[in-house]
């Protein structure tokens, strides 16, 4: 009776808090007037595509690109910028990473003209996301690193905490899972402080996946029903729901509980329709080719893999990753420059202050120097930035040789996953043949073969050929077990 009761409960305040985000989202629509642009009007389109967001992601993405196109039709540099901010966020939920980039960086570059530090902070988060997708992750760290700063000068909490989430996610993927769990920790702790249920979730989910890399599965699965009975993913972070039933597949595969894998990757494939993630649909196929394989169905096993290596190769063009770097180092000599400008200004400034009180007692003489002395600066500037672009010439090359080699060593990685699944079909059936030859075997010295030789050196030679079989099939897959041995880090979601 009680159980029913909190049953009653929950459900009412479920449909009583869809029913509010409704009302909200009406209201903001009601107030939106579609034959007026405005910087109003603008931030009330983009209001309601982050209402739709978790729900709608692609009317989402509509309102948004609506908004940047009415943004620039009055020149407006904050809001242009707030539109592609919105836009380079959703692309990064759908996975479509190069797209996501191109908005971010740029939205980044207007928030640093508008000296708006939090905007800044939010954009490099986005952008380190982008990294941490095609796997980049020391330029990750760097950008999530530059975040936490952020969230320290501001005295901003929800920065801090998802600093200490993206940056424990890049150590989970860099094999010091115990930092990890320390920072998710930490994290969730913060969540909890300043209540903020979104925040919570990512960090208690990462832990699981921590316990589920580290191979501690039991403690996993607590964390992920915890999440799924408790949290109400489907209401307060539907955008999660595919990462954890991802990942509840995982733990029960390496349990050995196919039903409950399926069950799991079912749920995982409805999340997805409803949140499209191509991150996502991507570790879903990659669960589907394990489930198929042991369940000996070869052919839905094959075609699933492939699926999963189209997607992932299309989430890590290499094209891609050159263009994000190449972006990466052109903000970082931005900065750089333009503080040496800064610096060079400021000190170009105060020398002609003092030459101006000298030019009186010194005239023309004085005059000729200054020009001497400005002619130098333009000079040695000249050559800084050439010796800057020749630099940033070699670092191209150098990113090009590492990418043909990053390329060259995940299909390597691709070869030894599926060597290792056939090795591993072909082992069980041999152990099969190889217990069923023993019985041949003990049978064979039991029977009395007397007036019988030519039949019972048959059965022997037919016993050693089929041994001799056995052993050349069992020195083949250990060839193969051979081959596929091969280390690789798992990835934790941010």
């Amino acid at each position: 009776m009680l159980a029913r009761n909190i049953s009653c409960v929950i459900l009412l305040v479920v449909l009583t808090a869809s029913q509010t985000w409704s009302q909200h989202l009406d209201s903001l629509i009601a107030l939106r007037d579609t034959t007026l642009i405005s910087g109003e009007q603008i931030d009330l389109q983009l209001q309601i595509a982050y209402e739709l967001s978790d729900t709608d992601i692609r009317e989402a993405l509509d309102r948004a690109n609506q908004a940047l196109r009415e943004a620039e039709e009055i020149a407006s540099v904050r809001w242009t910028a707030e539109a592609k901010l919105a836009i380079g966020r959703f692309y990064d939920y759908l996975g479509v990473n190069e797209a996501a980039a191109g908005h971010l960086m740029e939205a980044f570059k207007s928030f640093v003209e508008l000296e708006d530090s939090l905007k800044q902070a939010n954009t490099l988060m986005n952008i380190g996301n982008n990294y941490f997708y095609i796997d980049q992750f020391g330029s990750a760290l760097e950008y999530f690193t530059q975040v936490s700063e952020y969230g320290r000068a501001l005295n901003d909490t929800s920065l801090i905490i998802s600093g200490l989430n993206a940056t424990a996610a890049v150590y989970g993927n860099t094999s010091r899972l115990d930092t990890a769990l320390i920072l998710f920790k930490e994290a969730l702790d913060l969540s909890r402080q300043i209540g903020s249920i979104q925040q919570e979730i990512l960090a208690y989910y990462n832990m699981g996946d921590v316990h589920l890399y580290s191979s501690r599965r039991t403690q996993a699965l607590e964390v992920f029903h915890d999440l799924e009975n408790f949290y109400d993913l489907k209401e307060n972070s539907p955008k999660h729901l595919s990462n954890l039933y991802n990942s509840m597949t995982l733990a029960y595969l390496e349990k050995r509980d196919l039903d409950m894998a399926k069950q799991y990757s079912d749920s995982t494939l409805h999340a997805l329709q409803e949140n499209m993630r191509l991150t996502q649909y991507k570790e879903y196929y990659l669960n589907l080719f394990k489930i198929d394989s042991v369940e000996g169905n070869p052919d839905l096993a094959l075609a699933h893999y492939i699926r999963y290596t189209e997607l992932n190769d299309s989430l890590k063009n290499a094209g891609f990753k050159e263009r994000l770097a190449n972006q990466g180092i052109y903000l970082q000599l931005e900065s750089k420059e333009n503080e040496i400008e800064r610096l060079t200004l400021d000190n170009q400034f105060k020398d002609l202050k003092i030459r101006q009180k000298r030019l009186t007692n010194y005239g023309y003489v004085t005059f000729s120097l200054l020009m001497l002395t400005i002619v130098f600066l333009v000079i040695r500037s000249y050559r800084k930035i050439q010796e800057k672009s020749i630099l940033l010439e070699k670092q191209k090359e150098d990113l090009k040789a590492a990418q043909q080699r990053l390329v060259q060593s995940e299909k390597m990685a691709s070869i030894g996953t599926l060597t290792a699944g056939i090795a591993h079909e072909i082992n069980n059936p041999l152990n099969f043949i190889s217990g069923g030859l023993n019985i041949v075997k003990e049978l064979q010295e039991g029977i009395d073969w007397e007036g019988r030789e030519d039949e019972q050196q048959r059965c022997l030679q037919a016993t050693k050929m089929a041994f001799d079989g056995l052993d050349r099939t069992i020195g083949i897959v250990k060839a193969l077990m051979t081959f596929s041995h091969r280390g690789g880090s798992k990835k934790v979601e941010t």
